[in-house]
């Protein structure tokens, strides 16, 4: 494996993450993480999901391109995104798991919710 030329100090690694991170920081962008799960989807669906405007969700999937989060590809008059790495799911999904603990949650309860949701998805195609 080549390694990158490139002069990267532990401070910037760890600024370029604390930048990153702000943005699990807002509700919808973990909502929308979550819709994509593993696969793409189009600002209208994931706005009828969230139930928010496509404008809101289009401003919010911008901030996330921009940090590599998510891609985007247009077809015809619609644009999908999906998101570029299964780590960037996985992150945010492990940090609930252990808010759940954390808080004593009712783990099954929030699965069943979750799996739920996650049908609704499929059956409302």
């Amino acid at each position: 494996m080549q390694k990158k030329n490139v002069k990267f100090t532990l401070n910037d690694l760890f600024s370029l993450q604390a930048e990153f991170c702000s943005i699990f920081r807002n509700a919808i962008r973990l909502k929308i993480l979550w819709f994509l799960g593993k696969e793409e989807k189009s600002v209208s669906e994931i706005a009828d999901y969230i139930g928010v405007s496509m404008s809101n969700i289009s401003q919010h999937l911008r901030i996330m391109k921009d940090r590599r989060i998510v891609k985007s590809r247009k077809e015809g008059q619609r644009i999908y995104y999906r998101i570029t790495n299964d780590k960037f799911r996985q992150g945010p999904a492990l940090v609930r798991k252990g808010v759940i603990e954390i808080y004593n949650l009712d783990a099954e309860a929030i699965q069943e919710a979750l799996s739920a949701e996650s049908l609704k998805q499929t059956v409302g195609k």
